[in-house]
């Protein structure tokens, strides 16, 4: 079971998406590091998560407008409001990448914002940005229409799939992205597979799988919620198992170790066996596994 550094963090206190916090997971044995990355206009990524900079660094507005004149000075807020940690590019983290030969992968989140469509452009400046160590490289997103076509454009590219536009479960209200709807089993699903007069979850969850997986992104590690794989595995469906019997690896997320329940609480999906644990505290999951 591979342990995931999700934002590059060693533990929650930890800035996330930062150049310094590749160089700390691999000092802690932490080879498995995901980034967030977000799209900008002159071709290269932001290493950051949401749509707008708003609240978490020193400038407001959409990530997509930034300049380049812009990019010396950004800088994350800490608690105090004032910005010690620089906000980074794809381009300056696989230069970096090229130094730390420990790394295993680095999974790059291509974060799906409304105001950014993806186009063509866009998706050819990131396998351009990446090909100096494409072989450590995965890409992955909610977008599968990104993730099929990066598999076009690329046949070698390792991509990864993450479902939650299409079922997830446990999330807020004030989400802004799909799906909307719940159905009578409580999974939110817009598709009318999700309205369906099932006779059980366990029947609709497998016909939810089957069409999902029709969809053949070329992504052979696919990104689940634990809630969602936890939820189904008490209405009998295992996620894990249907991917696995297709080939398909699959990483759980996210599952931070805490005072309060000491990795106790996941229980559960760790019987479940997937691949890979992403979280915000793997130098902890990697010391309750060790032990």
């Amino acid at each position: 079971m591979r342990i995931v550094s999700h934002a590059a963090r060693t533990q929650l206190s930890s800035p996330p998406n930062t150049l310094a916090g590749l160089r700390e997971c691999v000092e802690k044995g932490l080879y498995y590091i995901e980034y967030d990355i977000s799209p900008l206009s002159y071709g290269d990524f932001l290493l950051f998560h949401n749509e707008k900079l708003d609240d978490t660094t020193n400038r407001t507005g959409a990530v997509f407008l930034l300049t380049r004149d812009d990019r010396q000075n950004l800088w994350y807020l800490n608690k105090e409001g004032n910005g010690k940690t620089r906000v980074a590019h794809l381009s300056q983290l696989i230069e970096l990448l090229n130094n730390e030969l420990l790394v295993k992968e680095l999974q790059l989140d291509l974060k799906t914002h409304v105001s950014v469509p993806f186009t063509d452009e866009i998706l050819k400046n990131l396998l351009r940005i990446i090909t100096p160590e494409k072989k450590k490289v995965r890409i992955s997103s909610c977008a599968d229409w990104a993730i099929r076509r990066l598999h076009e454009l690329d046949r070698e590219v390792k991509l990864g799939f993450d479902p939650q536009f299409f079922i997830d479960v446990g999330r807020s209200e004030a989400n802004p992205y799909p799906p909307f709807r719940q159905n009578r089993f409580t999974y939110r699903d817009d598709h009318p597979i999700a309205s369906y007069n099932w006779q059980s979850s366990y029947e609709y969850l497998a016909a939810r799988a089957a069409s999902l997986w029709s969809q053949d992104q070329g992504a052979d590690v696919w990104y689940l919620r634990y809630e969602l794989l936890e939820k189904s595995a008490v209405d009998g469906f295992d996620w894990i198992e249907f991917l696995h019997s297709r080939g398909t690896e699959v990483c759980a997320w996210t599952l931070n170790i805490t005072e309060k329940n000491n990795g106790k609480i996941f229980s559960p999906i760790l019987k479940m066996q997937p691949d890979r644990i992403s979280s915000d505290t793997p130098d902890s999951w990697k010391r309750y596994l060790e032990a």
